[in-house]
């Protein structure tokens, strides 16, 4: 006989004992595992935008006491333990160094007073080195040649604040322009003589 709509089961409100739940839990594997139950959104990948809302939602919030013991008894019922594969054990460990997105050399140096999350750019160690000294945060480390990851000694110049190295920057840029102009009225000086 169907179940009445509106109806209230005869079990509501009664808590299941752990017994009950972990053979609840054990018959529901055992139906996924032979086919009678299928999880139909397992492999679908989450859009964007769901990603997004679960990251807001879960925004400033943290794990209660309660579950990061939950997970901890976890980890030791399941004998789980981290990776040991993490730093220079990795497969993928390039000592230490990474490119950041703008081009510079990130070299780990967690010990490094002005570290920001471990990693120093590379052309400030190779500054500090060459003077001596740890650079200030304002100080500016110029490329030379404009090319963001030769950090050799020599192709580095010291600017001792943001405006200077604005300064030496258009200085750089002008002498560019004026060479390629030089170029362009050779070419035209060539083509005259002809």
């Amino acid at each position: 006989m169907p179940f009445p709509k509106g109806g209230i089961p005869w079990n509501k409100g009664i808590p299941r004992t752990k017994k009950t739940k972990e053979k609840m839990s054990e018959t529901r594997k055992q139906r996924i595992a032979s086919g009678m139950i299928v999880i139909w959104n397992i492999g679908i990948p989450c859009s964007k935008k769901i990603k997004e809302n679960l990251r807001i939602a879960n925004l400033g919030k943290q794990h209660s006491e309660k579950s990061k013991q939950l997970r901890r008894e976890w980890n030791l019922k399941h004998n789980w333990k981290p990776p040991v594969n993490w730093g220079a054990d990795n497969y993928n460990w390039k000592d230490g160094r990474k490119k950041h997105k703008a081009g510079y050399i990130l070299i780990l140096q967690p010990d490094h007073p002005k570290a920001s999350y471990n990693y120093v750019m590379e052309h400030r160690l190779v500054m500090e080195k060459k003077i001596g000294r740890y650079l200030e945060r304002w100080e500016i480390v110029h490329h030379i040649n404009g090319i963001k990851d030769d950090n050799r000694p020599e192709n580095l110049d010291l600017c001792p604040n943001q405006t200077e190295h604005l300064a030496v920057t258009k200085l750089v840029e002008e002498n560019k322009q004026l060479k390629k102009k030089i170029k362009e009225l050779e070419k035209r000086l060539q083509d005259v003589r002809k």
